[in-house]
């Protein structure tokens, strides 16, 4: 049967890694330094924004009334992102 998998071009990832700053490396091998930086109400619950104090990604999660996260958005500055292709 056949794959459907792609093959991994390592050489380019290689490259596209050496060009990332040191901060966006960190944050993808150790993960993000999250800081709280809003909260407030909402009408299910709360939201609250937090952002990392390494790359500058931005995550909001939107919380019920009990506390329980019901969603999570995640934006990434320019250039975390790998390319795809």
């Amino acid at each position: 049967m056949g794959s459907n998998r792609r093959r991994i071009d390592v050489t380019s990832i290689k490259t596209w890694a050496n060009a990332q700053p040191v901060e966006f490396m960190d944050c993808r091998d150790i993960g993000h330094n999250w800081i709280s930086y809003t909260a407030r109400r909402i009408s299910t619950g709360f939201e609250r924004v937090l952002y990392c104090a390494s790359c500058g990604a931005a995550k909001r999660q939107d919380l019920s009334k009990t506390g329980l996260i019901e969603r999570t958005t995640i934006t990434y500055p320019k250039g975390y992102a790998r390319p795809t292709g």
